[in-house]
């Protein structure tokens, strides 16, 4: 078997060549330049975050609602003019509880419509049955809870 033998000068050559010339340093200082200018840049990092996305429309406090309040607001927003409403769903999702309201009566008077409604509330304590009363004034949008019993 034939012994490959390894020239040194050869080597020599190409290595005082490479080295030399100045071909190594001016590899080496141009990856440095293109390297410092990608970190002076920031690739985007370190700048802090991106303002020209934030619009503002979330508020930053969650409005929380009571359950009552949700009540209040399912009765209020029911369509009373097809006569009884049955089954009008309500959830706080910050509470966890939920129910339907299932029956809902307007009365008018001259200065006053209020609406009688019965509402479940299914929570972590039950189920339990509310019959209640909510009230305005006839000039104004803005409803008033005026009794929410609990039914054995």
């Amino acid at each position: 078997m034939a012994r490959r033998q390894f020239d040194l000068a050869k080597n020599a050559l190409v290595r005082k060549w490479y080295f030399g010339s100045g071909t190594a340093l001016t590899c080496t200082l141009c990856t440095m330049l293109l390297v410092s200018g990608c970190l002076g840049s920031g690739l985007g990092l370190g700048t802090g975050p991106d303002r020209s996305t934030i619009t503002g429309s979330i508020s930053t406090v969650p409005d929380v609602l009571s359950d009552d309040d949700l009540i209040k607001m399912t009765v209020a927003e029911a369509d009373v003019t097809k006569g009884f409403i049955h089954h009008l769903p309500w959830a706080n999702l910050t509470t966890g509880d939920g129910g339907v309201v299932s029956y809902v009566r307007e009365n008018g008077g001259v200065r006053r419509v209020c609406r009688e409604f019965i509402a479940s509330k299914h929570s972590y304590d039950g189920v339990a049955q509310y019959m209640g009363e909510i009230c305005r004034a006839r000039m104004s949008q803005d409803w008033t809870l005026e009794t929410m019993e609990k039914q054995d």
